[in-house]
């Protein structure tokens, strides 16, 4: 199970072209029987990966432009819900080594604001995601990942299909499928809450990454120091549209769990 964290790709955008022809036919479909999960199929291929040329809201962390090509997988239509979590946490009884709380976090999977169960489960650390993917993984026998693709066709903010609410009904997160989805049927790809992604962050990756399925910086005790965060994206219901911006990066410790950050699977081929 240890090749679920590892051999998976750190996916992290994708060419707009590909949105495009999957929006003029029905996309590929894998729904998964134990948690009724639906996983929609996205091909391989290549970008340019960085912030849009002009973006005046780009940081340094997003350059310089550079091709990355990626191989096809599985996304999960929508972020991992309240009802998926209370699965696991049930059949696995589930009590995290450790527990740092912080703001909107009453306990993990419990957050001060009310939710129902269709909502994007919140205040899980990326190692109480880790034990639902390693769960889900030997439950199915598939190798399940954390989901970090997001693109300019995917992200609500603008892809112009879904928009970003200014004043919906929701104060803090929706229910899944509140808004319209990107050509490919993906769900909430910017907005409702951040996603925990697999990959440590470095500010200067881009620099260094590799064009073949990039896995993100090395961590070792040369750099522990420097490279001791995981990557979320997205942005979440507190947020200004900027924040939502497809190559947008924040950074959290594996520990930490918010109020506003959650996480989305792909499974491979």
């Amino acid at each position: 199970m240890t090749n679920v964290l590892k051999d998976v790709a750190l996916f992290i955008a994708f060419i707009i072209f590909v949105s495009a022809a999957l929006a003029k036919e029905q996309p590929k479909v894998w729904k998964d029987h134990h948690l009724h999960m639906e996983f929609v199929w996205i091909p391989g291929g290549c970008f340019q990966m960085s912030c849009i040329k002009g973006d005046k809201e780009c940081y340094f962390d997003e350059k310089p432009s550079h091709e990355v090509c990626l191989k096809g997988f599985w996304m999960i239509r929508h972020e991992v819900t309240v009802k998926d979590w209370q699965r696991f946490a049930k059949e696995t009884h589930y009590t995290p080594k450790e527990k740092d709380l912080w703001g909107g976090c009453e306990d993990i999977a419990k957050p001060t604001y009310p939710q129902k169960e269709n909502h994007p489960v919140v205040c899980v650390s990326w190692k109480d995601a880790r034990a639902f993917i390693q769960w889900l993984s030997k439950k199915t026998g598939f190798k399940f990942a954390w989901g970090d693709q997001i693109s300019a066709n995917m992200a609500n903010f603008w892809s112009g299909t879904g928009g970003i609410a200014q004043k919906d009904k929701w104060r803090y997160t929706s229910p899944i499928k509140s808004f319209s989805p990107t050509p490919l049927g993906l769900y909430d790809m910017g907005g409702n809450v951040w996603e925990w992604c697999q990959g440590w962050y470095s500010a200067f990756y881009y620099k260094v990454s590799p064009r073949e399925s990039p896995q993100g910086p090395e961590r070792n005790k040369e750099n522990e120091t420097e490279i001791k965060f995981k990557v979320i994206r997205g942005g979440c219901w507190s947020d200004q549209p900027k924040r939502l911006r497809c190559s947008q990066r924040a950074f959290l410790d594996s520990h930490q769990a918010f109020g506003s950050v959650g996480f989305r699977l792909v499974r491979e081929e």
